[in-house]
């Protein structure tokens, strides 16, 4: 399968929303055992993943529920594209990576997320961030 990469720009206003809402998820976070280090730079590049891959599905003209943007719908995939209304979803958990591990670790969930994943998600998109 080949690779297809593209740079999305985000405005400053989504950079600095971003900033606020891994603030907040790292605070609401910080006492839970998580499948990886609960930093605030992680929560910080995942929410600039969502919001990437967002603008560029927007940008398609597709419509779209953004969960990603709401606290408390964290259990539910993180964007769903509606297709003809409701008639056809695609539900897709956006995983944000440093490039600096793209080579080794890039493509992988934890293991123990993956059964959630599979019953919330169709697809998985997998953003580099470096």
């Amino acid at each position: 399968m080949e690779d297809k990469t593209c740079e999305i720009e985000l405005p400053i206003a989504d950079v600095q929303w971003a900033a606020d809402v891994a603030r907040s998820s790292f605070v609401r976070w910080e006492s839970q055992q998580g499948y990886y280090n609960n930093r605030l730079n992680s929560h910080f590049k995942g929410k600039l993943g969502e919001i990437a891959v967002e603008n560029f599905l927007l940008d398609q003209k597709l419509k779209l529920d953004s969960h990603f943007r709401f606290a408390d719908r964290e259990k539910l995939a993180d964007i769903v594209v509606k297709i003809k209304g409701y008639k056809k979803v695609i539900r897709l958990e956006v995983k944000t990576w440093s490039s600096n591990y793209w080579l080794d670790l890039g493509r992988c969930v934890a293991v123990d997320q993956y059964p959630r994943y599979k019953k919330e998600s169709r697809h998985h998109c997998l953003v580099s961030a470096g």
